[in-house]
């Protein structure tokens, strides 16, 4: 995992350490290393409203690092039990951070003081590969199981939340990497195979295109 910041001009990347180096006019000006994990980082994510970087490992541990002082300011987990953490994003508060595991749960925590806001459990117990927080709050997931599932009570009102059964996003031929929000209600899925679908969430998750590629369309 790599991550540059442009306030201060340090690039962090990982894998049983998290690095640290200061670039200014093109030169790699210093290194920091931290001991942060005891297997491989499999995530790294930058909360730029405090300063902060949150990095998660196989065994699910996340550390809080304060940017500028490199310092570790909280542990906590196991995250996801024994089940390594794959992807990993704040909410669009930055207040929160979101988890996603090869379980097939998602959480949302304060990760502040590593409290578990909520967990969120596809149907299908896969490695997950690709989250989206949508606008309207809703959460979408995808990895190995090929399918795009919407969390819809994602309001903190409940802990265990599941997916809305009517919305279920199917087209997609091998294993979901990626997904991004294009525009309100639009967004697009990726495969491991070089599928891309574009899609269109509303009660329901309507594919509207598929591309390869090759850059044919069906």
């Amino acid at each position: 995992p790599c991550h540059y910041d442009t306030n201060t001009g340090c690039m962090l990347y990982a894998n049983e350490q998290l690095h640290g180096v200061y670039i200014g006019d093109g030169l790699i000006s210093g290194d920091q290393r931290q001991n942060v994990h005891n297997g491989a980082l499999t995530e790294v994510s930058f909360n730029p409203l405090f300063g902060q970087v949150v990095t998660a490992c196989r065994q699910s541990t996340l550390n809080v690092w304060n940017l500028a002082t490199g310092e570790r300011v909280l542990k906590f987990g196991p995250g996801h039990a024994n089940a390594e953490v794959t992807r990993m994003s704040f909410d669009r508060s930055q207040r929160r951070l979101l988890t996603a595991a090869s379980d097939g749960s998602i959480k949302l925590w304060n990760f502040n003081v590593g409290v578990a806001l909520m967990k969120l459990q596809s149907d299908m117990r896969v490695e997950l590969q690709a989250m989206l927080e949508l606008q309207d709050g809703r959460i979408l997931a995808g990895g190995w199981g090929r399918t795009l599932n919407v969390f819809t009570q994602c309001d903190g009102s409940s802990y265990y939340v599941a997916p809305d059964r009517e919305a279920v996003g199917r087209g997609h031929t091998a294993d979901i990497t990626g997904v991004a929000e294009l525009r309100p209600i639009y967004i697009a899925s990726c495969a491991i195979n070089g599928e891309v679908i574009t899609w269109k969430v509303l009660d329901r998750v309507f594919p509207l295109r598929q591309h390869n590629l090759r850059g044919e369309s069906v």
